[in-house]
């Protein structure tokens, strides 16, 4: 939203990308440099698959880049350096921060060093924004404490949809004014700098996308599942934790790619016999198993027999893409526990070493390696005739190109030689007078001569 209307008020041009264009770099570099886009707004996970990308010598830096906002997650100095080494040096970069119910954003920092130790901060609020900072018992923290945070002014949403009781929760009077209860844990230094530590609840941010997990949990009980429980693992997967007996994970993960969007499907589907509980009878998250995203868990023998070239090319790709020394050429990279971002290294790679003509919409329709190496077979097949007919052709081009001549280039050269050296050999050896003739009032003629003396040529005039 402040992007389009932000654009409009300054009149400025949005350009909007093709369906799916944010997961081609290439194409998203294109649009750079023809567009001379000279502000974009992207989450730290993307910026860092952008970066991966540029790291090739071969390809342009952002020069028309003048400022980069980003937000969505927290921010890293050492993403900062890696950003700054990208752009121009005059290029602004900004640390946005806010939530959807707050009409984004809300406060701002822009950063204007590295010397951070880990995180950057989101900054102060802007104008006509208000931040409070307060404990689990509703009271004001001290600086450098962690706390909720609080946020008033013009952007306070309305409510939730036909949610009334969701709207009360999270929408509170504090003198007279009405604030949002973020849910997003913070604390301020003493030049009153926010800095951003995490979620207060169990709701989680995966590459730049706030998720309530309830949601998830909610559509994987309407199953024939007994209880589960939805976790983020790392930085780039969500774990669905599954109790129940006869379970498919295929089926559980068809279900979810039915109902929700695809930033919100698990990874991974852990199936246990029961899940850990606390002394309360509440589900233990901290004694949840790790997900292993191993080899030997998703790889089937069989079929590492019987592989085409072009399978073992792209199984060597999605091994260093997806991060699994043997991948199951069967086995979509989601179930490998491939991210978005994942996948964008994994087309980059692609298009570098197999094929140019891939793009993400077919990589996503052939999620495994052999289903991927059977749609791109026919793309390889054309690529490697007209790389063959350009080859021939240019062989062609240069037999029929004239060879040069030593003799004729030598000749050519004496010729030259003597153009320039023979007039002055010439005046040098001869007593030929020159005259010229001045056009005086007095009508004066000078005689030049040209002498030779002792080896050396001197020039005598007389009148």
């Amino acid at each position: 939203m402040p992007e389009i209307f932000g654009a409009l008020i300054l009149g400025a041009t949005t350009v909007m990308l093709r369906p799916n264009g944010n997961m081609d770099l290439m194409y998203i570099m294109k649009i750079l440099t023809d567009k001379q886009i000279s502000y974009m707004f992207a989450v730290p996970a993307w910026l860092n698959a952008l970066c991966d990308f540029l790291d090739k010598p071969q390809v342009a830096r952002l020069q028309s880049i003048r400022s980069i906002s980003i937000g969505g997650e927290t921010v890293s100095s050492k993403l900062i350096e890696r950003i700054k080494s990208i752009v121009t040096t005059d290029c602004l970069i900004w640390n946005d921060y806010g939530p959807a119910e707050m009409t984004i954003s809300s406060t701002c920092y822009r950063v204007d060093s590295i010397n951070y130790l880990d995180t950057v901060p989101i900054g102060r609020p802007l104008p006509n924004y208000r931040c409070i900072i307060h404990d689990e018992f509703g009271q004001p923290v001290a600086v450098g404490q962690q706390g909720e945070l609080l946020i008033g002014g013009v952007g306070v949403f309305a409510g939730y949809f036909g949610r009334d009781d969701l709207t009360s929760k999270v929408l509170v009077e504090i003198e007279d004014k009405i604030y949002y209860k973020t849910g997003d844990l913070v604390r301020m230094d003493r030049n009153g700098l926010i800095y951003y530590i995490g979620r207060k609840d169990h709701q989680v941010k995966l590459h730049g996308q706030q998720i309530e997990v309830g949601e998830i949990e909610q559509c994987l009980l309407r199953t024939h599942i007994a209880a589960c429980v939805v976790a983020k693992y790392r930085e780039d997967h969500l774990v669905a934790y599954v109790q129940g007996s006869g379970v498919n994970e295929n089926d559980l993960r068809s279900h979810c790619r039915s109902s929700l969007p695809p930033f919100m499907v698990p990874s991974m589907f852990v199936m246990l016999d029961h899940l850990p509980l606390n002394a309360n009878g509440k589900v233990d998250r901290k004694r949840l198993p790790a997900p292993d995203f191993s080899p030997v868990s998703n790889a089937d023998p069989v079929n590492f027999s019987v592989v085409t070239p072009l399978e073992e090319r792209l199984r060597g790709i999605f091994a260093e893409a997806f991060h699994n020394e043997i991948p199951d050429v069967n086995v979509p990279f989601g179930q490998m526990g491939g991210t978005s971002l994942d996948a964008i290294r994994a087309l980059s790679m692609i298009r570098e070493k197999i094929c140019t003509k891939v793009d993400a919409t077919l990589l996503f329709a052939n999620p495994s390696v052999r289903q991927l190496a059977l749609a791109l077979e026919p793309l390889v097949v054309v690529q490697e005739k007209l790389l063959a007919t350009s080859i021939t052709a240019k062989g062609q081009e240069d037999t029929n190109h004239p060879t040069p001549s030593l003799l004729i280039e030598a000749v050519g050269i004496m010729l030259l030689a003597v153009q320039w050296l023979f007039p002055m050999w010439l005046a040098y050896r001869s007593h030929v007078y020159f005259s010229v003739k001045e056009k005086s009032s007095t009508n004066v003629t000078i005689y030049f001569r040209g002498v030779t003396i002792d080896g050396g040529f001197y020039i005598v005039y007389g009148q």
